[in-house]
């Protein structure tokens, strides 16, 4: 028979579900455990300014509900930080067990592992409700979530209490049945792995990184200035092409910007909204150049034949700094705090760390400007210092391990330089030619063309799309391809038994230990019935899948 202990306001509780208990007796409960099932009810999504309202603890046939508006928890800090906690997006609820002072060291999270378990795969559901009905076949009643955010000091109900212990008492045979599936797949250094990873990151999400708003604002007017300048100057080469007349107004606007420094007022007869593609579409078409995209990939190799093409490449940078990293960005101050916090998805269809979220407004802090004044107003605590880090050349060192290319597997042991080295066979030139600047490259040479191959032809790069970042002829980027694979047969075997592979199982797998899987989720076992795109986007995610991941291939 299951027993359940409610701790808090004695006058509150009158029924037959449920006994009145103390933190004590929670306490020796707890200590005679090994493991058991947590979660929490907040009154809000955010840590630093929400507070827990319910905790709820379960092992067996026992369970624990504890109203933390007028019940301590902390008293449960030992216990809890010493025992192997199960829970559903374990991360969210560490957050907020650590603003109340308790940290958890050891954890099984259900979503976690489901993430792992059903990588790449269409339409995965991963929620406690998709969980409990898939292992459980329980169908749990969410309607009640909701009314913990506007309790205003009420106290619960028994359909709360009851709703909330329904969140933990499946939570046993979730993680059972999962662990299953974990060893069937062979995937359990990887789920370890992820598991280990997941507090160390919920800590970064919830420490947030000082910001020195003040430098961040210099750095957007600044920013705001420069589009304004660029603006005025795409103007002028609009008035000198003969090809944009139809671009000049007759009658002319004000200001681009209502609020200008003085000596930057400017009326503008021209008739282009330069942040609009559709618009900037139109002016190339008036060049007489049929492109794709505005895209700087597709521009490029047309900017120094165009000065108006370059000088809108530099626009679209500045532009890119106003509207994603200017003013807009000091939303993401935590108005407690007065840090910026990001938050992290573990286990995408890549197995790659993401961040940022617009649920959450946080925002993607894998993706700030290079430049050094912008990683400077991220600003340590006092006393501590920021360290950058990095590895050398990662993604290629896995490469060459999974392929045992002779040419990367000797540049690595001998520690020389593997661009070079490639670039030197691939376009059949010297060593000490490597850094010339041929003219079918368009200033760039042979080595920085080696580099741009190095990584992009073993995440599938086509011609076409060589050919569009070398910013060359179509033709020219495939002799580079074909001399590049006569001169690395065994990368070019390991590459295409990566594509087989994908193609034959509709899954790719990684090097042991952890065996990363991920599912295709267009594949179809008759090929033949398969969309000529979906082929592509598998064969390309079978050969980087191993390399993305980070760990090896198991060939």
């Amino acid at each position: 028979m299951n027993k359940l202990y409610f701790i808090g306001n004695a006058e509150v509780f009158e029924s037959t579900l449920y006994e009145q208990s103390t933190i004590q007796n929670c306490i020796d409960w707890l200590e005679s455990l090994s493991e058991v099932n947590l979660d929490t009810e907040t009154e809000g999504m955010f840590d630093h300014q929400n507070k827990i309202v319910m905790l709820q603890l379960n092992w067996d046939d026992t369970s624990f509900v504890i109203d933390t508006r007028t019940v301590d928890i902390l008293p449960l800090k030992t216990q809890l930080e010493k025992l192997l906690v199960v829970g559903q997006n374990l991360k969210f609820d560490y957050k907020f067990l650590k603003f109340h002072g308790i940290e958890l060291d050891n954890i099984y999270d259900t979503m976690l592992a489901e993430c792992c378990i059903t990588n790449g795969k269409e339409n995965r559901e991963l929620s406690l409700k998709a969980l409990a009905l898939k292992y459980c076949d329980i169908s749990l009643n969410k309607d009640v979530r909701n009314q913990f955010t506007s309790l205003n000091g009420q106290p619960f109900t028994e359909a709360q209490i009851v709703y909330g212990v329904g969140d933990v008492t499946c939570l046993t045979e979730i993680k059972h049945k999962q662990l299953l599936e974990i060893v069937k797949l062979d995937i359990g250094k990887w789920v370890e792995n992820e598991m280990n990873a997941c507090l160390p990151l919920a800590d970064i999400e919830y420490n947030g990184m000082g910001f020195d708003k003040e430098a961040w604002l210099k750095l957007s007017n600044k920013a705001e200035l420069n589009v304004y300048d660029y603006t005025i100057e795409l103007d002028e080469l609009v008035r000198q092409e003969p090809k944009l007349t139809k671009f000049i107004k007759a009658e002319v606007q004000g200001n681009l910007f209502a609020e200008v420094e003085e000596g930057y007022e400017h009326s503008r007869d021209i008739n282009i909204k330069w942040s609009s593609p559709k618009q900037v579409d139109k002016v190339i078409k008036a060049l007489g150049l049929e492109l794709d995209s505005t895209n700087e990939r597709f521009l490029t190799k047309y900017q120094n034949q165009y000065p108006l093409i370059k000088k809108f490449i530099d626009y679209k940078k500045q532009a890119k700094l106003v509207t994603t990293y200017g003013k807009k960005f000091l939303k993401y101050i935590n108005p407690i705090t007065q840090r910026v916090h990001t938050s992290f998805w573990q286990v995408l269809d890549t197995t790659r760390v993401s961040s940022g979220s617009k649920r959450d407004n946080t925002p993607n802090m894998q993706n700030i400007p290079a430049k050094v004044e912008y990683r400077n107003c991220f600003i340590p605590r006092q006393g501590f210092k920021m360290v950058s880090c990095d590895f050398s050349g990662q993604e290629l060192r896995l490469t060459a391990f999974g392929s045992k290319e002779p040419l990367w597997v000797d540049a690595f042991n001998k520690g020389e330089d593997l661009h070079s080295n490639v670039s030197s066979m691939v376009f059949k030139v010297p060593l000490d030619n490597v850094r010339d600047k041929p003219e079918f490259l368009r200033g760039k040479s042979y080595r920085d063309a080696a580099k741009t191959v190095n990584f992009g032809l073993v995440y599938g790069m086509s011609k076409y799309k060589l050919a569009d970042t070398l910013s060359i002829e179509v033709d020219a980027a495939d002799m580079i391809i074909k001399n590049y694979f006569k001169a690395t047969v065994q990368l070019n075997n390991f590459l295409a038994g990566c594509r087989a592979y994908g193609m034959k199982y509709g899954y790719i797998r990684c090097f042991a230990p952890y065996k990363i899987i991920r599912y295709f989720p267009k594949w179809n076992p008759i090929k033949e019935t398969m969309d000529f795109k979906d082929i592509g986007v598998i064969e390309r995610a079978s050969m980087n899948t191993p390399i993305q991941a980070e760990q090896h291939w198991p060939g």
